[in-house]
């Protein structure tokens, strides 16, 4: 009879902590997942914001490079790092970036097209015959966002259909999916996606329908005094809306399809010398909001605080995690360039093996 007892054994395993899966995450993500990545990051972050205005820093100071600072000090190190990291990243895009960036858009085919998916949903439809119409003419004036481009009184006129036939095929049109298409605007379309997961009560639904402007800018708290609760239990409905799609009909354009687009575009100058750059122009420019940062030390709410706090150290990892993944990538690149000379003069039988 084999005996029981209890055994102990000892081994080593390494585990990453979450800091740096993130950052192998970012760093292994090709230019368009990574742009969905910073989209995604500034959804769920309140503290992010996506800049798209030109910044400059001609030097960081040289006390903050060096030696032991004081938490005030580290802070304002950190808004220092934060800007030259968005200068490095550069928004300039010359005339052949932009018309590159446009082939390439309008190249790709898509292999299943929005009014294809919503045709065949209506093609089992028991509706109305007419109603059925009305639809089809609905479906044509979807915009790449799934929404109505026409206002329905105008649509009834044009094709001389009973308004109220026009108006219970755009009820048709809203129950297809995906979710939210077929509305007027975002934010009938935020709303229809809320109804549907049976939120018609709840505090998202009401932020959607009176206070979308103020959520655009993120003013939980005026918000929450309007609303007569707490600013917390906005920002956390915030988070909830945050997960609905501002744009329920892109997911079957074309450009959703997968693309290669580069990380480096490797150039010759003048003197003949080769040279690599990277394409910034493709991903998104982050920082971190300053309102939320003067928050964290002048606002009243410690749990608030806290809050925005953690979301400031994640969104400043998510930055350096770009900015270091970009600092590897265009080191690859001038790498490349000095180990595969010859296959850059000469084309693919000069192309060396690399480890």
């Amino acid at each position: 009879m084999a005996s029981s007892g209890l055994y102990q054994n000892l081994s080593q395993s390494q585990t990453l902590a979450p800091q740096m899966r993130q950052s192998l995450e970012i760093l292994q993500a090709n230019t368009l997942e990574l742009s969905q990545m910073i989209q995604q990051a500034i959804e769920f972050n309140p503290t992010l914001d996506d800049d798209t205005e030109s910044v400059s820093l001609q030097e960081l100071d040289e006390d903050f490079k060096d030696g032991e600072v004081d938490t005030a000090s580290q802070e304002q190190y950190e808004d220092l790092r934060e800007l030259s990291i968005l200068e490095n990243r550069g928004l300039s895009s010359s005339k052949d970036d932009a018309e590159r960036r446009e082939h390439m858009m309008s190249s790709i085919v898509g292999s299943h097209t929005l009014q294809q998916h919503l045709m065949e949903q209506l093609g089992v439809s028991l509706a109305l015959e007419n109603v059925k119409q009305a639809t089809e003419i609905l479906i044509g004036d979807l915009d790449k966002r799934g929404f109505l481009e026409t206002p329905l009184a105008k649509t009834a006129k044009i094709f001389d259909i009973p308004l109220e036939v026009v108006e219970d095929a755009r009820d048709l049109l809203q129950g297809f999916e995906p979710v939210g298409v077929g509305a007027s605007n975002l934010q009938e379309s935020l709303l229809i996606q809320l109804e549907r997961a049976f939120k018609q009560d709840s505090l998202e639904y009401e932020i959607v329908r009176t206070h979308l402007q103020s959520l655009a800018k993120k003013q939980f708290s005026t918000i929450a005094k309007s609303l007569k609760t707490s600013e917390q239990v906005v920002i956390d409905a915030a988070k909830n809306i945050a997960k609905l799609d501002p744009a329920p009909g892109s997911s079957y354009e074309g450009t959703s399809n997968p693309v290669v687009v580069p990380d480096l575009i490797f150039s010759r100058d003048d003197n003949f010398e080769w040279h690599a750059s990277l394409t910034n122009e493709y991903l998104p420019r982050i920082k971190i909001n300053d309102v939320y940062k003067s928050m964290t030390s002048n606002g009243k709410d410690k749990g608030v605080q806290s809050y925005l706090r953690t979301q400031i150290k994640e969104g400043r990892n998510i930055i350096k995690a770009l900015d270091q993944r970009q600092e590897t990538i265009l080191a690859i690149g001038q790498e490349i360039i000095e180990k595969q000379r010859d296959f850059l003069e000469y084309g693919l039988a000069k192309l060396q093996p690399l480890t």
